[in-house]
């Protein structure tokens, strides 16, 4: 049964409307189907057996109110909220695309695939006639679904995406999977070979589908054959991992019920795909034995970029929980789903459906995975999936692709909003791919450019930073291998993270977020900014003078194993030659008002707070240069608390009248010009510490903006050579 509202509904009337009014992700204030004049009366038709009003209700019913806190209480369903304060609450439809980003055209849109519903009218929410500002009405999506073996399309829109199979081992995910591969590997001009070049140590023998177990290959030297890694999270204890008393057993034979539910997974995934060897690291490397783990893990950039195909278990927290998950369970309540026609004219239908759980906010997309996911937060995982060239994603509700050309996922969702951003790096794959090239093909993808190279490599840091490792040991290790890959293009040596080649914006990293404490126990020099488990970024070098303020004129570094030098480290030393200029980190007040407008330069950011309970914000503070009222010489930079926040913390941090000032010398690192951004002259410096234990050394302990200040008062510092540990 259906009512007369929605009897009237097809998506041609709705395409009609958005091309009058459309504006990604928003609701359209004149354009739009009108359906009932309130929620009531919607409510009351689904009672009365309206299919496609009972979706409508199903999905005002299951979402929350936190978005519309202008209209009810957070803990209140949006339902009920919009019963209880909205005025009116008129039922209007518009359609949508899920790909495109917030306020984009129609014209970017290739596929509409949303049914978006919303009860009410915009509402002004200032009470200030010379501000505008509306609020959006409250607002739901139905998803628009076809089968996978019959696309819509009308017009130049395609209608809807693919109906999935949650079951994630399916033979139609395989089907998919293998489609995916195949048209990669058969087809793909510029993406890699999928014949590798090397071949690990050992390989799980997967066997065949019949075969009820598996065992540990030890190859002879120079077979070749391809074979899939997998990318995943330990998340604890392995129950059974390759030990030196086990390696005899494992060859003969790894028994089923003692692999974890990934590894036995990934196995079901391999053998489906008609491959026969599995890479896993807990089952090829020998765990207990040192030598084995140091060789192995020099292999590793090779291991990943010569993998046919990545198996990434991105929704496993850990080894037992299955990359193959519980299928979702859908409600009972859960109304079906409902066809509609494409036009008055066109009788071919698209079913309409719900979100699972009613709230298209709940629902997993790619680029959610690739922030939050389980194996995203882990920080060996990240240069395994820069460094494979295929990769067969598995998260919680479908599978998704991912290899040079961009990603896939099993709905047919298109590029864009849905897909992560910033995850495909040129320059690198350039160098990463440039020996895989297939007869007749060329690789090269960009020609290469160090600059756009660096650029990638500082972006890879900030992003390894944001994720987590069990042993904070592995700090180089886990990023090694990209550093390994890179280093022949960019030239000079790798020093514990950094390179000699660009040694201004290596110094130049900063905090993220409140601090960048170092950490207790060594990983890097105080300088790398491998030295802190905290978030970090660089600076931007547009705006760097290319004179060369700073000279790196020694460095020595003391690896842990001397056939990585990508890998950890015992200590290290740089020695360099630039302007410095002495600072003093003072308790004393000074007050903004009282300054000159030229004499606050800029703002210190501390790697550690001086004392317990500072606070991190940079505009309580402020940067003064001391100068000599008769000569003009400089002779020191203070930086003390603004008057305002100095009264707080009195109030919070006791004996603060106690802490005596401290002093520290600036490295200069770089000057910046005036761009057309930012027509401010100043400079980058590194704050240091003195060593108290070694004579002439400085430990980094913070990283200086000094903006605005002119560039001649540079000639005012002095030259030094510093030894920096």
């Amino acid at each position: 049964m259906r009512c007369t509202y929605c009897l009237g509904l097809d998506i041609q009337k709705l395409i009609d409307y958005a091309e009058v009014e459309f504006s990604g992700w928003y609701v359209p204030k004149s354009s739009f189907y009108q359906h009932y004049p309130s929620i009531h009366e919607l409510e009351k038709s689904a009672d009365g057996g309206c299919d496609l009003c009972a979706l409508m209700i199903y999905a005002f019913k299951n979402s929350r109110s936190d978005d519309h806190q202008y209209y009810a209480r957070q803990d209140s369903d949006l339902l009920s909220a919009i019963k209880d304060w909205v005025e009116t609450s008129s039922i209007r439809i518009s359609i949508q695309a899920s790909h495109i980003y917030v306020a984009k055209p129609l014209e970017e849109a290739q596929m509409l695939d949303l049914l978006q519903i919303s009860a009410g009218e915009y509402r002004e929410t200032s009470s200030d006639p010379d501000e505008s500002s509306l609020q959006e009405p409250p607002t739901v999506f139905l998803q628009l679904l076809t089968p996978l073996d019959r696309p819509l399309k009308l017009g130049r829109y395609d209608i809807g995406r693919f109906k999935t199979d949650v079951d994630l081992g399916s033979d139609s995910n395989v089907a998919i999977a293998k489609n995916w591969i195949d048209t990669c590997s058969n087809h793909h001009q510029g993406c890699p070979s999928p014949d590798p070049t090397s071949f690990p140590t050992r390989v799980v023998d997967v066997g065949t589908i019949d075969d009820a177990n598996c065992c540990l290959l030890t190859p002879k030297t120079g077979f070749i054959s391809r074979y899939v890694a997998l990318s995943h999270c330990w998340g604890g204890p392995i129950k059974n991992v390759l030990l030196k008393k086990t390696l005899s057993e494992f060859q003969t034979c790894i028994h089923w019920d003692d692999l974890e539910a990934n590894f036995q997974d990934a196995v079901i995934i391999t053998r489906n795909l008609g491959l026969r060897y599995l890479w896993i690291d807990s089952l090829c490397i020998i765990q207990d034995d040192l030598d084995d783990w140091a060789a192995e893990s020099t292999k590793m950039a090779d291991l990943y970029r010569n993998a046919f195909v990545t198996i990434s278990a991105m929704s496993s927290p850990v080894s037992n929980h299955g990359i193959f998950q519980t299928p979702i369970e859908v409600e009972n309540s859960t109304p079906a789903a409902v066809d509609i026609c494409l036009s008055s004219n066109n009788q071919t239908t698209v079913s309409v459906a719900a979100f699972s759980q009613g709230d298209r906010s709940k629902v997993e997309d790619l680029r959610w995975l690739y922030l939050y996911s389980p194996l995203c937060m882990r920080g060996w995982c990240l240069q395994e999936s820069v460094l494979s060239p295929r990769i067969l994603h598995y998260g919680v509700s479908q599978i998704y692709w991912k290899c040079c050309r961009g990603f896939q996922s099993a709905d047919g969702a298109l590029p864009g909003n849905l897909f992560p951003e910033n995850e495909f790096y040129p320059a690198l794959s350039s160098v990463l791919y440039s020996d895989l090239a297939r007869d007749g093909d060329s690789l090269t993808i960009v020609p290469l450019n160090k600059r756009m190279l660096m650029d990638e490599f500082y972006e890879l840091v900030n992003q390894y930073t944001k994720r987590k490792l069990s042993y904070w040991a592995d700090k180089l290790p886990a990023f090694s291998g990209l550093a390994q890959k890179m280093h022949t293009a960019i030239g000079g040596k790798y020093l514990a993270g950094i390179w000699s080649k660009d040694i201004r914006r290596g110094l130049s990293w900063q905090k993220e977020m409140s601090w960048a404490r170092h950490a207790s126990i060594y990983q890097a020099p105080s300088w790398s900014w491998a030295t802190t488990n905290d978030l970090v970024n660089f600076d931007n070098p547009d705006s760097f003078e290319d004179e060369e303020n700073l000279i790196l004129v020694e460095s020595d570094i003391q690896l842990v194993n001397e056939n990585n030098p990508y890998g950890a480290v015992r200590s290290g030393y740089i020695v360099v030659r630039g302007l410095t200029m002495e600072l003093w980190r003072s308790q004393g007040t000074i007050s903004q008002i009282e300054l000159e407008s030229t004499a606050d330069f800029g703002s210190a950011q501390w790697d550690e707070p001086m004392f317990e309970g500072e606070y991190h914000g940079l505009t309580m503070r402020h940067i003064c240069e001391v100068v000599d009222a008769d000569t003009g010489e400089q002779s020191c930079f203070v930086e003390g608390i603004e008057a305002g926040y100095r009264d707080l913390l009195e109030a919070t941090v006791p004996g603060l009248e106690d802490i005596e000032s401290k002093g520290y010398k600036v490295l200069l690192v770089s000057k910046t010009s005036p761009t057309e951004e930012d027509q401010r002259e100043g400079g980058h410096c590194i704050i240091l510490e003195r060593e108290a234990e070694e004579e002439n050394a400085y430990r980094r302990v913070g990283f200086l903006s000094l903006f605005p200040y002119p560039l001649t008062r540079f000639k005012g510092w002095k030259t030094e050579t510093l030894k920096l540990i």
